[in-house]
């Protein structure tokens, strides 16, 4: 071995080990607020960019951050074949690739063979990876050797997989709701041993991930949202119920894909049907229940994951309706028309709002009781992922390359 291969090697296992609250270690950022206290610019133009890295293939899955790497995963999309890449968050340059092979699948249109996002801890980075014939959660070292493998057995659902993996106290938590069946699993993240397995009897697929609930003096929950089932908590350790919450209407079609946040004693939690009715509920959490406190059905998010700062409720919708709302009361203060579609979920870093449509521009707002666009910036292609912030960074992904804007 080489001095600047060892070198590196010994790099990435400090990077590895220094893993901190300035991590965007799953979908959305810690716990999946989509919130950061850091200091971006609202505007940019491409002489400000950090670094430009191309992708072995196109997806929509998020990139996420972890001592000092950001690990994204993609797809040849015409023949299956997916990749896992890890890169230098500092300078984005690849450290490491692993192809892993699969066959291509008829899917939605807007779906691709990358959408899970992974998740990362100070030691692995993980993830989810479905086809047909099988879902397949894969644990990595920071220095891209394979921990783990496991093979949760066949998906069923037409518009193909989507849903991330969240970590909770050494359990890594798969919400494997299909149509008309699934599972919650959790796994030993050392070992990939599977811990505990649920069975779910919801009607369709779910592509919204879990959030952790955490109240003073009581144990975290694991919180998730299916159309049929509505809302459940379960004890991280044991996939136990604490309880669950009916709240939207099973008699329209619908799905549950924006994913559910934590807010205070609330949980705001999203169904709905893109051309259909959309619900958006607010609960406020007990130690055995949770009661409804507000719903809106009007200009809903359906994909994208709402945003919390502050005492205030941010939306951006797939037709570009970005709203405003009180948290405790649900009360609407604006809402504008952006241009375009949005598929990819609102992130903030200070004060500053980052939307990113479908086209690849982002509108970046101010979190204030009235509107006020700051910026639109073209990415320079297409984009359906949630950006990641650390490091004085923010981390764009569009079709084809990771972006880094900041220090």
């Amino acid at each position: 071995m080489t001095r600047s291969a060892m070198v590196t090697i010994v790099t990435l296992l400090l990077a590895s080990l220094s893993a901190s609250a300035d991590d965007w270690p799953r979908f959305r950022g810690p716990n999946g607020t989509g919130v950061s206290e850091a200091k971006l610019p609202a505007t940019w133009t491409d002489k400000d960019i950090a670094w430009k890295t191309d992708l072995p293939g196109s997806g929509h899955s998020s990139p996420v951050i972890a001592g000092g790497r950001v690990f994204v995963t993609a797809a040849d999309a015409k023949t299956g074949t997916r990749f896992v890449v890890c890169m230098t968050l500092a300078d984005g340059k690849t450290a490491w690739t692993k192809k892993v092979d699969a066959k291509k699948y008829p899917s939605h249109a807007r779906n691709s063979f990358a959408t899970s996002t992974p998740t990362a801890d100070a030691e692995r980075v993980y993830c989810l990876w479905t086809t047909p014939e099988k879902v397949v959660v894969v644990a990595y070292t920071h220095i891209g050797e394979l921990a783990w493998e496991v093979d949760l057995g066949a998906y069923k659902g037409n518009h193909g997989g989507g849903v991330s993996p969240i970590l909770v106290g050494g359990v890594l938590i798969v919400a494997n709701d299909q149509d008309n069946g699934g599972s919650v699993i959790g796994l030993d993240a050392k070992t990939g041993k599977e811990l505990w397995n649920v069975p779910r009897k919801g009607k369709n697929a779910t592509y919204s991930t879990p959030c952790v609930f955490e109240a003073k003096g009581r144990p975290a929950e694991v919180v998730l949202t299916n159309w049929t089932l509505g809302v459940t908590s379960l004890d991280p350790k044991t996939g136990k119920q604490n309880w669950s919450a009916a709240v939207f209407d099973v008699a329209t079609q619908e799905r549950a894909i924006a994913s559910p946040i934590a807010a205070g004693d609330l949980v705001l939690v999203t169904s709905g049907f893109v051309t259909g009715k959309k619900e958006f509920v607010a609960l406020r959490v007990g130690p055995d229940s949770a009661k409804e406190v507000w719903r809106r059905t009007r200009e809903v998010a359906y994909m994208p994951t709402p945003l919390v700062k502050g005492e205030r409720v941010y939306l951006c919708s797939e037709q570009g309706f970005a709203t405003c709302l009180e948290l405790a009361t649900g009360k609407e203060l604006w809402q504008e028309r952006l241009a375009g579609t949005f598929s990819a979920s609102p992130v903030c870093a200070g004060n500053n709002i980052y939307c990113v449509s479908d086209k690849g521009d982002v509108f970046v707002l101010a979190a204030k009781d009235s509107f006020e666009q700051l910026a639109r910036v073209p990415l320079g292609g297409p984009s359906q992922a949630t950006p990641a912030i650390a490091g004085g960074k923010i981390v764009f992904r569009t079709d084809k390359s990771l972006i880094a804007v900041g220090k």
